[in-house]
């Protein structure tokens, strides 16, 4: 009966109907079935479960890369998941070593601000004048990112491209250009930048919908639209 599940406070809404987990899933995974029935049988699917930053795959076998990785300090997204995670067999006393390997996670460890593009470092330095914890979460974060674009760029075939939709975020008032970060940390792996576009989100289908009105603070004036960061390996 929850609006959402990634405030950190999620209200009640009263005249909510709850669907049916099984059936939702059940349509959704028909609609994909049959989307992808055609595909099957000349790219036979091989599905594994991990974290890019540690998986071993093959050098130069990927053909294309499509992902949304989260987003710096947008969602807490144990908190979000948490129902699924517990409900799909994950015990609740594993939450808590989850989230802090989770890229994006709150709590950050110690690293090279020298590893980052000129412009990063700038964002980093001019947000720590403001907040030391926001800058080493947000330093934590492209760190993370850092090493996983790293991982991608050899697992992806010379010539191939990659596509990562990402979403900007502001920190003690500071847009920390995000998107823009990210193309310059992957331009400085080798990655060769071929564009960044942007592309709205609909009000009614964004994981956390916004308000109808002129209350627009806090998650909604950060997630009304995202990034497409484009790349390719030369």
């Amino acid at each position: 009966m929850a609006r959402d599940l990634a405030h950190s406070r999620p209200h009640r809404v009263a005249d909510k109907v709850p669907k049916s987990a099984i059936d939702s899933f059940a349509k959704r995974l028909a609609k994909l079935h049959s989307a992808l029935g055609p595909v099957d049988a000349v790219f036979p699917p091989w599905i594994q479960q991990g974290d890019i930053r540690w998986m071993a795959i093959p050098e130069n076998s990927v053909d294309l890369i499509v992902t949304s990785p989260p987003y710096a300090n947008a969602i807490d997204y144990v908190r979000a998941n948490k129902f699924s995670l517990v409900w799909m067999g994950n015990p609740l006393r594993d939450l808590a070593v989850l989230r802090s390997q989770y890229i994006g996670t709150e709590t950050h460890k110690l690293f090279d601000w020298d590893i980052f593009p000129a412009h990063v470092q700038e964002i980093l330095h001019a947000l720590s004048l403001k907040d030391r914890n926001k800058a080493g979460l947000l330093g934590q974060y492209l760190s993370d990112m850092r090493q996983a674009m790293a991982r991608m760029y050899q697992a992806l075939k010379p010539g191939k491209c990659a596509l990562i939709v990402v979403g900007t975020s502001t920190m003690r008032g500071l847009d920390v250009e995000t998107p823009q970060s990210l193309a310059l940390i992957a331009q400085d792996l080798g990655y060769q930048l071929q564009g960044v576009v942007e592309r709205s989100l609909d009000r009614n289908r964004r994981m956390m919908p916004a308000r109808w009105g002129n209350k627009q603070t806090g998650i909604e004036q950060r997630m009304d639209s995202e990034q497409v960061i484009a790349l390719t390996k030369d």
